[in-house]
């Protein structure tokens, strides 16, 4: 009983832990949105940034599977093999090395969430793109603000599902 009991302490924590990066992600993404904005140099740079900081939700849902993914392969691939059965080192290899499969699987689907999303983001902000363009905007400038509307904030997730782990551990 004491052993679930703290197998259940340790889930209702992770969970605790990700719905805190999940209410802090749009903050620290709309932050970095407004530090791009005051450090850019170029159109494009600056259009991007104003997207993070225009909607830094939606931002954040684009590229958040991906930091939490990070974040539970980092947490899974602890555990030493420095065991003194062999038992348990088999099984810390075995599970460090399901740990990488898990991330490489869990990193392509969400990068093609992120592509998903980005591609309706697209779509929802079809108006704008057709008035830059009117405006006088190069394509060149829009494609790559829309590079940066995403590198920018999965800098930020990288960092963030890097570091969570570093604090727990």
């Amino acid at each position: 009983l004491l052993g679930r009991l703290g197998v259940a302490a340790t889930l209702a924590v992770l969970v605790a832990l990700v719905a805190a990066v999940n209410l802090a992600g749009p903050f620290v993404v709309q932050l970095a949105g407004r530090f791009y904005a005051r450090r850019a140099t170029s159109a494009a740079g600056l259009v991007a940034a104003r997207r993070i900081v225009d909607d830094p939700r939606a931002t954040w849902r684009s590229v958040s599977a991906l930091g939490l993914a990070i974040c539970l392969a980092a947490l899974s691939c602890v555990g030493g093999s420095d065991q003194p059965d062999p038992q348990g080192s088999t099984m810390a290899t075995d599970l460090g090395t399901g740990a990488l499969i898990a991330l490489v699987i869990v990193s392509a689907v969400a990068a093609t969430a992120t592509g998903v999303v980005q591609a309706a983001r697209v779509i929802d902000q079809r108006a704008t793109y057709r008035d830059l363009a009117l405006a006088g905007t190069p394509l060149r400038v829009l494609h790559r603000a829309r590079l940066l509307e995403v590198a920018v904030p999965l800098l930020v997730t990288l960092v963030m599902g890097a570091t969570l782990p570093l604090l727990i551990l």
